[in-house]
């Protein structure tokens, strides 16, 4: 009777260590998997402000363009004027 208690401890003791060894490599992996997790986002926000940027300077571009356009067809007109009057002169 005594020697099958002491079995049954043994085989508790066994079992809780092999579940204490378990707990330690879950409780690594799970950091592990928060780092990368950290970086992901890190990565994530950094492309993001990356777009935010791409996207102010193609709005300037495109109020540049539509500058130049609007300064290109003041141009137009005025050469417009002077060619009529050249003729008419």
């Amino acid at each position: 009777m005594l020697g099958s208690i002491r079995s049954i401890l043994s085989n508790v003791i066994e079992t809780s260590n092999q579940v204490a060894a378990s707990s330690e490599e879950l409780t690594a992996s799970s950091e592990q998997t928060t780092k990368a997790t950290e970086q992901i986002a890190a990565h994530a926000q950094s492309m993001a402000e990356g777009a935010e940027t791409q996207v102010k300077h193609i709005n300037h571009s495109t109020e540049s363009s539509t500058e130049l356009a609007h300064r290109a067809q003041m141009i137009a007109s005025s050469v417009s004027v002077l060619e009529s009057k050249a003729v008419a002169a």
